[in-house]
């Protein structure tokens, strides 16, 4: 059977381009929104194992009216992460909840899972997040791992799919779907769709 680590790897190459696309919907009342921006992750600095790697931005289409609260993402920032992933901002405790899936220290086999807590929009206390390989599949030159994911509690559910290649460090693809129901009756999905271009 077939064991891999699984490692972030950023190389000082061409930058990394994504697009990802945000549909966020609620019912009651039935409304949509759309958000759709490109990203560019180059890798800036290397240090005792942390990347520092700065994200360019920008918003391409948005439309509907649940995106009148997303505010714009600054044209140029900077995140910070290990192999395992990306790090907790600022003086925050846990990683954000994100299409990046949180990696497992340890060599892994088909079928092996790990948990992370990670923190979540609008929620005080994190989320465990359990993490499973799918599979290890050949396509083309490189291995590619197929991840799942998935969480809940009595108001949030947490599901993803991931395509991660092993051979170059990359996240290839990335889709999280989060569906919220508030205490008065509502249910707010956000699906998160992240595509390496």
């Amino acid at each position: 059977m077939l064991t891999a680590r699984l490692e972030y790897q950023f190389g000082p190459a061409a930058p990394l381009s994504y697009l990802r696309t945000m549909q966020m919907e609620s019912d009651p009342p039935p409304l949509q929104g759309l958000v759709i921006t490109t990203q560019e992750w180059t890798l800036l600095e290397e240090r005792d194992g942390l990347m520092i790697v700065g994200v360019r931005e920008e918003v391409r289409e948005r439309s509907g009216p649940l995106t009148q609260a997303f505010q714009n993402p600054p044209a140029q920032r900077k995140v910070y992460l290990d192999g395992c992933g990306l790090m907790p901002k600022g003086n925050e405790e846990w990683a954000a909840l994100s299409p990046f899936p949180m990696l497992s220290e340890d060599s892994l086999e088909e079928k092996a899972e790990w948990t992370c807590s990670e923190g979540v929009p609008n929620r005080s206390e994190p989320l465990d997040i359990t993490y499973l390989v799918e599979e290890f599949r050949e396509e083309g030159d490189e291995l590619v791992a197929r991840l799942s994911s998935q969480g809940a509690d009595e108001q949030l559910e947490v599901q993803g799919r991931y395509a991660f290649s092993v051979s170059r460090g990359v996240l290839l693809h990335g889709q999280l779907k989060v569906v919220n129901r508030l205490p008065e009756g509502q249910t707010v999905s956000l699906l998160v769709d992240l595509k390496l271009v």
